[in-house]
């Protein structure tokens, strides 16, 4: 847990993230894999940002995964996902209500084996990249 906590606060946005906003819980995925990205949970990962048009280097070199460590943002949870080399994604958001026009639904993330393909589409697809030095990447 101690290397997924300093991934998770290595990258400046998201580290920033959790000290601007002292009243939302921040949980380093403890039932979804454990601490690192199962590779279900991965793969759904790779597939919704390629979906999203972002990060297309995940498709051919999967071993950029090996080590992302997924944070969950409150209680119904914004999903990050940070990688080894420090960047930091907020990949997408679990929501109940309608989405919004200009949101893309997505499956929800797979527990405890769960079929992404038969997950509801219960979470917003947002797909914001922030490189390692905590900027927004276009």
């Amino acid at each position: 847990i101690t290397h997924a906590l300093a991934l998770a606060l290595a990258n400046p946005a998201l580290a920033a993230r959790i000290k601007t906003t002292p009243s939302q819980t921040f949980q380093i995925n403890d039932h979804i894999g454990g601490e690192q990205l199962d590779r279900q949970t991965a793969r759904q990962f790779v597939q919704q940002m390629q979906a999203m048009h972002k990060l297309p280097e995940l498709k051919s070199h999967p071993e950029l995964m090996n080590g992302a460590v997924m944070v969950m943002e409150g209680h119904d949870p914004i999903y990050w996902v940070v990688l080894p080399d420090h960047r930091a994604i907020r990949w997408k958001a679990f929501t109940m209500t309608h989405a919004s026009i200009g949101t893309k639904r997505c499956a929800s993330v797979p527990i405890m084996g769960d079929s992404p393909n038969g997950s509801p589409l219960t979470d917003v697809c947002d797909g914001s990249v922030y490189g390692a030095d905590g900027r927004l990447v276009p």
